[in-house]
């Protein structure tokens, strides 16, 4: 490797081979790679779709009815 006035050694973190930083990259996830050998694009999974502009309504709201109980007298007879 000759000598680049400006350029200093870096270590590639996938392959740990020692390359110019003017050769590497930084990745989508912060690694410092080789640009022609060890890069690669971030994959479109990791990059989830942006949502649309859909209108989204809160369902009407309904008051909740009160309770109703039913009492029923116990004589001697039902114990």
């Amino acid at each position: 490797m000759a000598y680049r006035p400006g350029d200093h050694f870096v270590i590639c973190d996938r392959c740990g081979f020692r390359r110019y930083a003017s050769d590497c990259r930084m990745t989508w996830d912060n690694f410092f790679v080789c640009a022609d050998t060890c890069w690669e694009p971030k994959h479109e999974m990791f990059s989830p779709p942006k949502p649309l502009n859909e209108k989204q309504k809160v369902s009407p709201h309904r008051p909740e009815s009160e309770d109703a109980f039913i009492t029923t007298p116990i004589t001697g007879d039902d114990l």
